[in-house]
């Protein structure tokens, strides 16, 4: 694919790392100033709240150990980093943060006798707002930092079974039984008891939170049978499963082998009388060591989410409305000696013999008496022959042609238990389907897995699903991508079809209560999507996000679902306005996120295939989300709010549009490793003929930054340890007094730089502080931020400068490599008459000495690994 305006790419980006300078910042906020009554009642029902949990603390020592965990939640306004009360009264000596909930929700390590200094401290703050004069002569606060930290509180409370999400047994039973699943929860600890489990718990002394967890639940072992089962890897998130036996007894198992042998027996020989599992989660619901009980959940296929024309066309006939259409043969197209294809791995029930032409890799887990291939296949003809299947979407959809790994997994619901291939649901399935991808990865090269299932749960804004931390885990370990369905909302719970008027569309909105996304499509490092409503459907606005479209928010701060692609509408008529084909070879309309999936999936693959598997994970994510804009009825100025959490960015551009440019745009990669006390910066002049006689510029920019940060899921939605800050700005000489707008002072005191981009998502409530906005609305901590500005002459300066910064959370430790990210800028004249491309190509090749290429020869050039 050659092209006079390829996207082009940064090779010498080494050149652009400088030493990093740091503004002042961090004074001590006042949170009550002026206002010394509210502080006087604030700070007695906090000082009460940490009586009420030394009380707790005082009794629990009695039956587990002295110590345990709070949750410590922070005013919206004190969400900043140097808010935290963290430096006077929960100190890492003493009262340690162990991990976060929500935003701005600290889990910290306390015992009674630690909380009585925190107690002393807050109850000692000064009662009165005080002032002084600074160097400048100026009349400002003069806050201590305990008044400041108690301020920041809104509240303090013990971790409590609601924390714990600690299941109703009747429901759990329930579950293991409907899906033949050994009864073993799922627990997530604070601290880890796997190398005092190797010790032999008889021998296990002290006072810790793991040494009460692993006494208590041996004594329960002398009423009913209980094992402790351990995995070969504990990840960051300590867990470990606990399993009912039908006799009394206590062990501990280890290994994923027999993990694996001890959740068969249990399956067979395991405990569903309601009386152990009462017991059972009472102690793991009171225990101070435990943070989260769950039980193990099963992939699914919704088989509601796709139908046949001639199924259709059978239920008019029970309603006398007219003749079943006839079957139509669909023709697949067959492999072209000489083309390169894009390679994608399908994980799902199996695909049909039809596609073995396609298929280069099969990989089986589930007996054939116990497949169902509709799925499958349907995907599968998404991947090969979707563009010539859905002529009407002309230039959309990429070219036919696609090679599959078939990956066998999802059993048959209908006629086989999910249990009886993953005994402990999902966790085994994706023990085995790391194994799997690892050899498929080393095999065929393949780096894009479609993941066409969900768990069926619908997800938190506080933390992670456990499924998708852990594809998260198998993607990077294994330099590969899911493409992961949004999920889809059935029958009631989907919400009626997309109205015209954005207003009352925000009302359908609002009364919409199930149709939150399911996991594992909260994948933080992964690409989810959602589906939109197809051509041509009666009724059904196309382009609008499907009626059954499970939508956002994930984990607070993130884009969930990531984008969007056509998925088929949830009309009356016979047709939905995608077509693929079923497993014999028959033309089949087809409705749901799962088949809106493989079209980002084929994509991706593409971008992976003309860049012959050589590009990073950062880039090929950033080319992916920084082309996906928004489409009518999505597109408006009043309704783009409500898009974030039904379409994420919005529907990619096809892989050759990525790729392609024209000489009134201009777009560049950066793609480095951001390392400690650097940052990459880039300064350039904007485009002659986009500036005024004055100074001013105009034409749109959008930036796109994707990075892979160091993530400890301990700390729930802040993740991420080490965030990444792109900015674009242009040189000011006059002050900037606009606190919306960002603004960088350099060293020598002369220039400054105003921010002209802002996150493409930034719209909506005001909240009460600019940092919560920044978290909340501009994805602050997300590792992916796509801002864009139309700029219709502004400044008066035609020097700008594109920066690639870092912040750190408190003890985040900086990865020795650094930190990988691709930036990529695209400028444009919306007016189509500046040549950009060749005058920006010039003036940073001349001026910042850049060395740039067409990121397909780049990228071919460029040494593997």
């Amino acid at each position: 694919m050659a092209a006079e305006y390829p996207l082009l790419y940064v090779t010498n980006s080494k050149n652009l790392r400088r030493e990093r300078v740091v503004n002042p910042g961090g004074k001590k906020t006042d949170f009550f100033a002026d206002r010394d009554n509210e502080l006087a009642a604030h700070k007695a029902r906090i000082s009460s709240e940490i009586q009420q949990v030394q009380a707790v603390l005082h009794q629990s020592a009695q039956r587990f150990c002295s110590s345990g965990f709070v949750k410590v939640t922070l005013q919206e306004k004190a969400w900043a980093k140097t808010h935290r009360p963290v430096k006077r009264l929960f100190t890492p000596d003493e009262n340690p943060v162990v991990g976060n909930s929500d935003i701005g929700e600290l889990i910290v390590k306390v015992s009674a006798t630690s909380l009585e200094r925190v107690r002393s401290d807050v109850d000692g703050i000064e009662p009165e707002t005080r002032r002084k004069r600074d160097r400048r002569g100026r009349i400002v606060l003069d806050t201590t930092r305990a008044r400041s930290e108690v301020g920041a509180i809104e509240q303090l409370s013990l971790w409590s079974v609601g924390d714990r999400s600690v299941p109703d047994a009747r429901l759990a039973i329930e579950v293991f039984e409907e899906h033949r699943l050994a009864p073993m929860y799922s627990v997530q600890l604070f601290e880890s008891v796997a190398s005092l489990a190797a010790q032999g718990v008889p021998r296990v002394k002290g006072d810790s939170p793991a040494a009460s967890f692993l006494k208590t639940v041996r004594e329960l072992g002398q009423k009913i049978g209980v094992y402790l089962v351990f995995g070969d890897e504990e990840g960051l998130v300590p867990s470990v499963y606990v399993g009912l036996t039908d006799s009394p007894g206590f062990a501990i198992i280890r290994g994923a082998k027999d993990l694996k042998l001890v959740s068969e027996h249990l399956r067979e020989d395991g405990s569903l009388n309601p009386s152990d599992h009462l017991q059972l989660l009472e102690l793991l619901g009171a225990h101070p060591n435990v943070r989260r009980v769950s039980v193990p959940t099963v992939f699914a296929i919704d088989k509601q989410a796709g139908f046949t024309e001639s199924a259709l066309g059978e239920q008019r006939l029970r309603r006398g409305q007219s003749d079943a259409p006839a079957l139509v043969p669909l023709n697949l197209p067959a492999p072209q000696q000489g083309q390169a294809y894009p390679m994608v791995a399908i994980v799902d029930g199996g695909i049909s013999a039809q596609f073995k032409d396609w298929v280069v890799g099969r990989y089986t887990e589930i007996d054939e008496d116990h497949r169902d291939l509709t799925h499958g296949s349907n995907i599968a003809g998404l991947l090969v022959g979707a563009d010539s299947f859905n002529g009407q979407y002309m230039g959309r959809l990429e070219q036919d042609g696609c090679w599959l790994i078939d990956i066998v997994m999802q059993p048959d619901k209908d006629n086989v238990h999910a249990g009886d291939y993953y005994a402990n649901g999902s966790g085994q399935f994706l023990d085995r389907l790391e194994t799997i991808v690892a050899h498929v990865r080393q095999e065929h090269g393949v780096r894009v897995f479609n993941f066409s299932l969900n768990n069926q749960i619908m997800v938190s804004t506080r933390q992670f699903s456990e499924e998708a931390t852990r594809l998260d885990e198998i993607a990077r370990k294994h330099d590969v991508f899911f493409v992961i369905s949004a999920g889809n909302a059935r029958e009631n719970d989907a919400r009626p079809e997309w109205d015209r008027r954005p207003s009352y569309a925000a009302a359908q909105l609002i009364e919409s209560k199930m149709d939150t996304l399911y996991g594992p499509a909260d994948s933080l490092l992964n690409i989810s999507v959602g589906a939109t409503n197809g051509h041509g459907v009666p009724g059904c606005l196309p382009d609008a996000p499907a009626r059954y479209s499970r939508r956002g928010p994930g984990v607070r701060g993130s884009i969930k679902p990531d984008v969007c692609q056509i998925g088929g509408a949830a009309g009356d008529g016979e047709s939905t306005g995608l077509h693929t084909t079923n497993k014999v070879g028959n033309r089949v309309s087809v409705q749901g996120t799962s088949y809106a999936t493989p079209l980002v999936a084929k994509t991706l693959a593409m971008l992976d295939a003309e860049l012959e598997g050589t590009a990073p994970r950062e880039v090929l994510l950033a080319m992916l989300l920084h082309s996906a804009h928004l489409k009518a009825p999505l597109s408006g100025r009043s309704v783009k709010r409500y898009a974030r959490n039904l379409v994420g960015f919005g529907f990619p551009a096809s892989s050759e549009d990525i790729l392609t440019l024209d000489r009134h745009t201009f777009g560049v990669v950066v793609a480095d490793s951001l390392h400690i006390k650097e940052n990459t910066i880039i300064d350039f002049k904007w485009p002659r003929a986009m500036v005024g006689p004055d100074g001013s510029c105009r034409g749109n920019a959008r930036l796109t930054l994707v990075y892979s940060p160091p993530v400890d899921f301990r700390y729930g939605a802040e993740a991420a340890r080490i965030m990444l800050e792109p900015s674009l700005r242009q040189a000011t000489l006059g002050p900037v007094n606009n606190e919306d707008e960002d603004e960088e002072q350099l060293v020598d005191g002369k220039t400054r730089y105003v921010s002209r981009v802002k996150p493409v998502h930034s719209y909506g409530l005001k909240r009460t502080s600019r940092e919560a906005s920044l978290l909340v609305d501009g994805l602050k901590w997300s590792p992916v931020k796509v801002l864009e500005g139309q700029l219709k002459g502004v400044g008066q300066s035609s020097d700008w400068r594109l920066t690639v910064n870092y912040i750190a959370r408190d003890q985040a430790e900086f990865p020795e490599e650094g930190i990988a990210f691709a930036a990529i800028l695209t400028i444009s004249d919306p007016e189509k008459q500046a040549d950009v491309y060749d005058e920006l190509r010039q003036e940073l090749i001349a001026g910042s000495a850049l060395q740039l290429n067409d990121i397909r020869t780049a990228l071919r050039i460029r040494p593997r690994g």
